[in-house]
């Protein structure tokens, strides 16, 4: 074999094997990438899966005997006005009401035996009065929540807090060891120290969250929106 030929030999095998050596060597790249691939997905989830925080469950009213007590100052006063003459329900026990159709809860409505002057003022005045002297007026019948162990407690907001036909009945016990969801309706002020002051007069009852309405957006679909949505965020 001469020189030439036996070079053009040798080239032509060593190009064979470098083709060879690239087709294994990119095989191998390919082989690690997708390993790459396929371990870092691997730990993107597993740190995923340790930040995730399932959301809570929504309240299920199902298991629970539920009842809606309510103070309306409709039912509380003398009556005889415009108002009363065209209204048949007063605004929280509107609101009690559209708890009642969303949660399958029975109603009771808190009368005082002594009804408050039809005028607003004078109403608002005496309630002033009355929280600031922590009277205990006494109510036309006590309710009965035996069966119940859920209570949604409504009112309109009075001197920053509830009315003080509640606190009769806050003293006898009946809730103590249930749960008690608030509810108010107010013209500016939210509930005020509501929430606080049910969680010192109960003390042995589970207070949730309190769901506040201004009295001028009672009747709006926003407003029962937003106690859809707060009904299926309680947590107890």
């Amino acid at each position: 074999m001469s020189v030439s030929c036996f070079c053009a030999a040798l080239f032509s095998s060593a190009g064979r094997s470098a083709a060879s050596f690239a087709q294994a060597l990119s095989r191998g790249l390919n082989i690690f990438k997708s390993t790459l691939l396929l371990t870092l997905s691997a730990a993107a989830a597993l740190c995923l899966a340790a930040l995730y925080t399932p959301p809570a469950a929504a309240a299920d009213f199902s298991g629970h005997s539920a009842v809606v007590i309510s103070f309306s100052l409709l039912h509380n006063r003398v009556g005889g006005d415009s108002f009363a003459a065209e209204h048949s329900v007063g605004l929280t026990e509107h609101i009690g009401d559209l708890i009642a159709a969303e949660t399958g809860a029975d109603k009771i409505l808190l009368r005082r035996a002594k009804l408050l002057p039809n005028d607003y003022q004078q109403a608002a005045d005496l309630a002033d009065a009355e929280q600031h002297a922590h009277a205990r007026p006494a109510l036309a019948f006590m309710p009965d929540v035996s069966a119940y162990d859920v209570i949604f407690v409504g009112f309109p907001t009075w001197s920053g807090t509830y009315p003080a036909a509640f606190d009769i009945f806050f003293d006898t016990g009946a809730l103590e060891g249930k749960v008690v969801i608030p509810f108010c309706t107010h013209l500016g002020s939210g509930f005020g120290n509501a929430l606080a002051d049910l969680n010192a007069a109960l003390p042995d009852s589970t207070v949730t969250a309190c769901f506040a309405v201004n009295g001028r957006q009672v009747y709006s679909e926003r407003t029962e929106a937003e106690l859809k949505a707060f009904l299926e965020e309680l947590q107890f």
